[in-house]
């Protein structure tokens, strides 16, 4: 009997386990319709990316987050005041803030976004004829959200963003 109960309750523990591990990767794992936002966000920014800014170099929002721990990085924000407001990548700067002072910026690689590339990638082709260190950021903030990255915004921290359009409301 005592064996039985033993036996009963390390059969409980490891269900529990099972169970509780389960929930933890379903909550972690992409949902099949952010999934396939993701599929879109790529596609979209690899066809602008071939017609509108092909010499551009990228990044992607893992790589970025694996140079801003061991290199000196700026995030330049292309988008209107109006985006900014509602959510930026935390401690990004806009435009006007970059040219106003350029000269401090010039040493650091310079990783600029926009809702999902296609602005930026203009301006990185831009910034690389004036001899800047500039990358563009796959998927801009549609990708940065895709990853689970918070947004500084004006009412402080944030998972809301701000999109271009209809077309680009692929948020995570």
């Amino acid at each position: 009997m005592r064996k039985n109960s033993i036996a009963l309750i390390v059969i409980l523990l490891i269900l529990t386990g099972s169970a509780t591990f389960s929930q933890q990767a379903a909550a972690t794992a992409p949902s099949s319709a952010d999934q396939k936002k993701l599929e879109k966000i790529h596609a979209m920014y690899q066809s602008y990316k071939k017609r509108a800014f092909p010499t551009a170099p990228d990044v992607t929002v893992e790589k970025l987050l694996q140079w801003e721990k061991v290199d000196s990085v700026v995030l330049l924000d292309v988008r209107s005041a109006k985006e900014r407001r509602i959510s930026m990548i935390p401690n990004a700067i806009s435009q006007k803030e970059f040219e106003k002072n350029i000269e401090q910026y010039k040493q650091h690689k310079i990783i600029v976004y926009c809702t999902i590339g296609y602005r930026s990638g203009k301006q990185v082709v831009k910034m690389r004829k004036r001899g800047l260190d500039a990358y563009n950021l796959i998927g801009g903030v549609l990708a940065w959200s895709h990853e689970g990255q918070f947004f500084s915004a004006s009412d402080g921290d944030s998972l809301r963003v701000h999109v271009y359009g209809k077309k680009w409301n692929l948020a995570a």
